[in-house]
């Protein structure tokens, strides 16, 4: 029996968090350079809007960027974040070492299970 390498559940597709890198990646460089986030935001929503989605993604980027703009803003300027965005930030942070465990575990179950089939096969 083939092993198979395991596809967790949940896990999303690599174009998924291409908006946020874009947008990420343009206010760290305007930041660096000196720009005040009211100049700043305006071309790193361009730069998230100009990455390659779905056309069933393109709204949901587009809302969950808008509705997000103060977070980047107090990220920008290096204010803390609210007691909420501390609280997702703990949340999706766990939730992706859930994955991560998960994922392992079942990797190292199929390793088993493939050692074990060889074994039979040998004997």
């Amino acid at each position: 029996m083939e092993a198979r390498t395991p596809k967790p559940l949940g896990r999303p597709h690599k174009s998924s968090t291409a908006p946020l890198t874009a947008l990420r990646q343009v206010l760290e460089h305007e930041r660096q350079r000196g720009v005040g986030f009211d100049e700043a935001w305006p071309l790193a929503v361009q730069a998230a809007r100009a990455v390659r989605v779905t056309s069933a993604e393109r709204a949901p980027w587009r809302e969950a960027i808008d509705e997000t703009r103060a977070c980047w803003e107090r990220a920008y300027v290096g204010a803390p974040p609210t007691r909420l965005e501390a609280l997702v930030a703990d949340v999706s942070g766990l939730a992706g070492a859930l994955l991560v465990y998960d994922s392992e575990v079942e990797l190292q179950a199929e390793v088993n299970e493939a050692e074990a089939a060889e074994r039979r096969a040998a004997a």
